[in-house]
């Protein structure tokens, strides 16, 4: 992985692959990355663990909301998504344990 991967191949190619491996978290995830790099993703951890563009009528149990470049470093292991979180980089909404157990998901 480099620095210059977009955030959509790292949502179809990394999260996508690992996905399915999480089902057991069987919760809903929406992303929204902001910045030079922006998108909206879907991360559905309840059956099949399926990653796709949101369209934007989507129902989420977790809301993550965060800049393309700290979502890079994050995936890189150049930033702690608690720091993030502590430091008002990463803002979470709807049910905040649920995004403790992205760890296994997004790092790595």
């Amino acid at each position: 992985m480099t620095d210059k991967e977009s955030v959509k191949s790292i949502f179809e190619d990394k999260i996508a692959e690992r996905a399915p491996k999480a089902t057991d978290i069987d919760a809903i995830f929406f992303f929204d990355i902001t910045g030079d790099d922006p998108g909206k993703w879907i991360v559905d951890l309840t059956d099949t663990g399926e990653v796709r563009p949101a369209t934007g009528d989507e129902k989420a149990d977790c809301t993550i909301e965060m800049d393309a470049g700290d979502f890079k470093d994050l995936v890189h292991g150049r930033q702690n998504g608690q720091m993030l979180f502590m430091a008002g980089k990463l803002t979470v909404s709807g049910n905040m344990g649920l995004a403790l157990k992205l760890g296994q998901l997004v790092q790595g």
